[in-house]
């Protein structure tokens, strides 16, 4: 923690006015926040894709900066205690993601898709037969797709293009005679991204 920071919190701490006067004890909840951030800081904010190499700085140089934009100091406390509850998703998250998915709706849209009877005692493996003719792609290069394979243990084709390139350099009609080729029934487009997702519109 760069050290205006650091000198800052142990500041608040001792401004810390308990109802009995006589508890000179400092107020850990600055302090607690504090080390929360610094497991944070190492253990997940460092991997942000976007901040992660020059000319951006670390997060707690930048979470310095954040402080710094506050009018005053009952509003960089505030922010500063709100940094632990930042919702990120890390790379253990993403495989978490990528793994509910396709056990999730994907597999009950596949069902569906070819009508499986979920109690058949071969389920399982007519699943596999219609996953190895089912085409998994990007929309877009947000979305790492040969991490979606692998994490799911997928067996098929190697080309795995987003849509978003196909969309404008691809031919229909090549994609189509790929897919015959390959044995393909289905294309599943797959996406992560946060807001809107407007970016995805055009390509599919």
């Amino acid at each position: 923690m760069p050290h205006t920071v650091a000198e800052r919190i142990r500041r608040w701490s001792r401004e810390y006015s308990p109802c009995d006067p006589a508890d000179n004890s400092n107020d850990p909840k600055f302090l607690k926040t504090e080390s929360q951030i610094d497991y944070l800081c190492g253990r997940l904010y460092s991997e942000y894709e976007v901040t992660k190499y020059p000319p951006y700085t670390e997060f707690a140089f930048r979470l310095r900066d954040w402080l710094d934009s506050a009018p005053n100091e009952d509003d960089q406390k505030i922010l500063f205690q709100i940094v632990p509850r930042i919702f990120f998703i890390g790379s253990n998250e993403y495989a978490s993601l990528y793994r509910a998915a396709f056990n999730g709706p994907i597999a009950r849209w596949l069902i569906e898709q070819v009508g499986l009877q979920i109690d058949a005692s071969n389920i399982q493996e007519k699943i596999r037969e219609e996953l190895e003719s089912t085409w998994f792609c990007a929309i877009t290069d947000s979305m790492q797709i040969a991490k979606f394979y692998h994490i799911n243990n997928i067996e098929g084709t190697d080309l795995r293009p987003d849509w978003r390139v196909l969309n404008t350099l691809g031919s229909a009609t090549k994609i189509s005679d790929f897919m015959k080729d390959k044995k393909l029934k289905r294309i599943v487009l797959l996406e992560d991204f946060v807001g809107s997702g407007s970016q995805m519109c055009s390509a599919v």
